[in-house]
């Protein structure tokens, strides 16, 4: 979003990794008074073990917001000459984020917790600390960018479609647009990279990037069993016959081919989770063109019964599809073309010409035979 300014004052979200550095300093050239605010999400005790750990192994976190990270944003700060604020966020991360991501595999859901962390925590949170604490504009390093559409403030794509972040975004609260600033809206990666090793910065253009889930180090299972998950055996079945057992609907996903632990002589998914029963039903992978979604996010009245261009996860391209809403906070979505793996936990994101109008989670879904 383009906003004429004498000397506005900008609070940016800084990971301490390439894009948000290259962001302060176009922040700096465009005339923003700038302040880098890195916010972290795990507990003293969490950090001390994550350092430790990767100090051991001789390697960095690689995730946003770790101590690691936090100590770079503070030297671009201070090598850029701007002010640096370390925000305390844990408890809204385990409130808002951690908790929501382990309930969602209790329940069999497939959870996206970054777009959870966008709305209440990194942007949510920093919007709110930000605006009262001086602050005009709140910035972030996100390939995505705001516009005023016909009175309304809408997420768009950003350039380049390979990092177009908009869809984690559309979780957003949209009485937060018009506060947004997203510095790279019309940059591509090369460009960004060539900003920083153009910049008195310490750090490369070619700095590894952070990784998800900034919280769960390789894999979710072994996340879930440290938060005390317990087993809890249940029956896979396949055609309707009894196959094998499983440790606990948590540990599974939709979709999921290895690690079944069972040997049927065919190559068999995970089909369907039934939390309520504790079971989980193997066959074809699982296919789907019709599916519902609720929590409903909407940013404009114009997100109305019709075709939209519908985006089902991340990385995955937008199909042409229908939504009619069933009620006001529930939507049935038809798409077009036969999607795999359509995830109950995830989201789907409506879109029409680059502009996101609303979005939902993904609740129910039909499968085909």
């Amino acid at each position: 979003m383009t906003n004429n300014n004498t000397q506005k004052h900008v609070f940016i979200g800084m990971s301490g990794g390439v894009d948000s550095s290259a962001s302060v300093k176009i922040l700096l050239d465009q005339n923003y008074k700038v302040t880098g605010v890195t916010f972290v999400g795990l507990g003293k005790e969490e950090q001390k073990f994550q350092t430790g750990k990767n100090a051991f192994l001789g390697k960095s976190s690689r995730k946003c917001c770790s101590a690691e990270e936090v100590i770079v944003a503070k030297q671009v700060c201070f090598h850029l000459g701007i002010d640096h604020i370390t925000l305390d966020l844990a408890e809204s991360f385990k409130t808002m984020v951690r908790d929501p991501f382990l309930n969602s595999y209790l329940k069999g859901e497939t959870p996206n917790p970054c777009m959870l962390c966008n709305r209440f925590v990194k942007l949510g949170a920093l919007v709110d600390f930000a605006l009262k604490n001086g602050a005009d504009y709140v910035a972030m390093g996100h390939y995505t960018d705001v516009e005023l559409i016909d009175g309304e403030y809408l997420l768009k794509a950003g350039k380049d479609k390979n990092k177009d972040q908009s869809y984690f975004l559309a979780l957003l609260k949209p009485e937060i647009l018009p506060y947004l600033i997203f510095p790279l809206a019309n940059k591509d990666k090369d460009e960004v990279r060539a900003i920083v090793d153009a910049s008195p910065l310490p750090l490369k253009g070619d700095k590894v990037e952070s990784q998800d889930i900034c919280f769960v180090d390789d894999d979710y299972r072994d996340y879930l069993k440290l938060q005390g998950v317990p087993k809890n055996e249940g029956e896979m079945t396949l055609d309707d016959k009894i196959v094998g057992t499983h440790e606990g609907v948590a540990f599974y996903a939709l979709g999921q081919r290895r690690g079944l632990g069972i040997a049927v002589g065919k190559k068999v998914f995970i089909r369907e989770i039934d939390a309520t029963n504790n079971k989980i039903t193997l066959g074809e992978k699982p296919t789907s063109f019709e599916f519902t979604v609720n929590d409903l996010n909407i940013f404009s009245s114009k997100l109305q019964d019709g075709e939209w261009d519908i985006q089902i996860r991340y990385r995955s391209s937008r199909v042409r599809g229908t939504i009619k809403f069933i009620d006001k906070d529930t939507i049935a979505v038809t798409l077009s073309e036969v999607q795999e793996i359509v995830t109950p936990g995830q989201y789907a994101v409506f879109y029409k010409n680059d502009y996101i109008y609303g979005a939902g989670k993904i609740i129910t879904t039909k499968l085909l035979d």
